[in-house]
């Protein structure tokens, strides 16, 4: 009951603070931090005179407020890239008409995103690690924790040149979104301040677009994974020319369930009965990439640098001939495979982009996904944002079915961890400290190579 309150406090806090950035000039801001100092040291009219100052300030206020009337006629449509890359500046073009008569002069534009302030369930369920408390600080640490969360960009405020009635201009905008994940554009809001400089007019235009923010992406070493070519159920119509060519073995007589594209259709003609083609089995290397997205804590940075190392894995190995299965549990598991002939990398990305943290079901669950297709692999990569028990158990279930493997445990202090199953192969076991994956991983590829070296030959 108590985070509720302490909640709904800092949401009004939170929305008051938004309303003062868009409305408040600097100047604006200070009037209207005097005016509270005033109201409380005014109370008793008799003690002193800040009565007289308050007055003054909310007459101030109130003409600042009736000169600031602007509301322009326009309507804008931005031209946005497919994408966007964390951390890295989106540029973009904007073109604005005004459809009114009078010119746009000192006016700036902003975007209007959606409101980072968290859910209720998000703020009661986060707590800070080693405390079930609110903290010394109120709950408000963790507010402005979920808040950056929640934030893919920060709006920027772009002055608008002279654009005279019925004309239009084209702007280009940056941003730099600090965050995977779908970035939402609701409008732009075009303010101009009153002639006092205290406060904006503005005026909202909607337009809704959106574009996806893909993760990070780092140098990773090269995935070298001595996996054979393993023989894949589906054959041709799942590689799509991945591994052996296509190649016809012989003709045979039709048996029930074979696909009507395989029949021979000269051979039926002469013969009066159905033959179908044969073909040869299909091997090939096929990598399973296994992300964990079990946690509790939303605002925790140690599953967006699993992400990150996860997407930097998926561009490492875009221009192979390997098959790639991504596997973790959102909803529900989820197993997406990408390769020549199969989805784009881009589509692996797109889908890292999107995936959030699961918190309604144990890490075993994710268990059968991977035990499921252990056959049809022939090496695994798992990034994992803990050491426990049952990672431990994954990891010498791969083990035990012979895979070659590589994990990458991404923690948040970074500690030494006891390799556990992957105690004979120390190489291939990596504890990285989140927030320096950068340095960490070119600290890897720049190591002596280990024993493993790239395979994928022979059957």
């Amino acid at each position: 009951m108590a985070s509720r309150v302490v909640y709904w406090f800092w949401r009004f806090v939170h929305l008051l603070g938004r309303w003062s950035n868009r409305r408040l000039t600097r100047a604006g801001q200070l009037v209207l931090a005097a005016m509270a100092v005033t109201a409380l040291f005014g109370v008793n009219t008799h003690a002193n005179l800040s009565y007289q100052i308050f007055c003054f300030l909310v007459a101030l206020a109130l003409a600042a407020r009736l000169a600031a009337r602007f509301a322009p006629d326009v309507a804008f449509r931005r031209i946005l890239p497919r994408f966007a890359l964390s951390g890295q500046p989106l540029t973009y073009r904007l073109h604005l008409s005004n459809r009114g008569q009078t010119p746009l002069v000192g006016v700036s534009l902003r975007e209007r995103f959606a409101d980072p302030a968290p859910s209720v369930q998000d703020y009661c369920c986060v707590q800070r690690p080693g405390n079930k408390g609110l903290g010394p600080g109120f709950g408000y640490a963790r507010w402005q924790r979920l808040c950056r969360m929640n934030t893919i960009a920060w709006p920027a405020t772009v002055p608008v040149p002279h654009v005279a009635g019925s004309a239009d201009a084209t702007l280009t905008l940056t941003l730099v979104p600090q965050r995977r994940g779908r970035l939402e554009l609701h409008g732009i809001a075009l303010g101009r301040p009153d002639p006092l400089g205290l406060y904006f007019g503005q005026q909202t235009a909607w337009n809704y677009d959106a574009l996806l923010v893909l993760p990070k992406i780092f140098p990773v070493p090269a995935v070298a994974l001595p996996g054979s070519r393993r023989f894949q159920p589906g054959g041709m119509a799942l590689a799509s020319s991945v591994g052996d060519a296509e190649e016809f073995v012989a003709l045979r007589d039709y048996r029930h369930g074979d696909p009507l594209r395989r029949i021979h259709w000269k051979s039926w003609a002469r013969t009066g009965k159905p033959i179908v083609k044969e073909y040869q089995e299909e091997f090939f290397v096929r990598h399973a990439l296994i992300l964990d997205t079990f946690g509790h804590d939303r605002a925790s940075d140690v599953f967006e640098d699993a992400v990150s190392l996860a997407a930097s894995f998926i561009c490492a190995m875009a221009h192979s001939e390997i098959l790639i299965d991504l596997m973790f549990v959102g909803p529900r598991p989820y197993c997406f495979t990408s390769g020549r002939g199969l989805a784009h990398p881009d589509k692996m990305l797109e889908i890292l982009a999107c995936v959030d943290l699961c918190r309604d079901k144990p890490f075993a669950s994710l268990l059968p996904l991977v035990t499921a297709r252990i056959g049809q692999l022939s090496a695994c990569i798992c990034v994992l944002t803990a050491w426990d028990e049952q990672r431990r158990h994954l990891v010498a279930a791969l083990r035990s079915a012979h895979l070659p493997l590589k994990v990458f445990v991404v923690t948040a202090d970074g500690a030494v961890l006891e390799p556990g199953p992957m105690a004979d192969q120390p190489e291939h076991f990596h504890a990285l400290a989140g927030g320096c994956l950068a340095e960490q991983l070119a600290a890897i590829g720049q190591a002596p190579a280990g024993a493993f070296r790239s395979g994928g030959a022979g059957r």
